[in-house]
């Protein structure tokens, strides 16, 4: 079984529910389609701690990492919401977050719904 986290912008929370992320993994389809018949496990669904964070110091984001590493996160999928809508272009912080994951092995996936 292979352990998956959601991650997702934390301003997008203001009128995103998940649901579109949610119904990609369980119904393996957009970015998840390539688990195909291999049994998943959403282990954490997790937000950024926004725009003012210090992706490399802040202790919040430090002990959800810690959480992560700790429950096995195999895969961290970012959502569509980390991106502009408008540019396409990545958050940087984001970008700062998955380096971070990617340098604990974890497999890093740009995309859910």
């Amino acid at each position: 079984m292979k352990n998956i986290a959601i991650i997702n912008c934390v301003k997008a929370s203001e009128v995103c529910a998940g649901v579109s992320c949610m119904d990609a993994f369980y119904e393996k389809k957009a970015a998840f389609g390539v688990y195909g018949g291999e049994d998943l496990r959403l282990i954490a669904f997790m937000l950024c701690n926004g725009c003012d964070c210090d992706v490399e110091t802040d202790p919040g984001l430090q002990r959800k990492i810690d959480r992560l590493v700790k429950s096995n996160t195999e895969v961290a999928h970012f959502g569509v919401c980390t991106k502009d809508q408008q540019t396409g272009e990545e958050c940087v912080k984001i970008t700062e977050l998955a380096g971070r994951l990617e340098g604990l092995g974890m497999q890093i996936v740009r995309g859910t719904h």
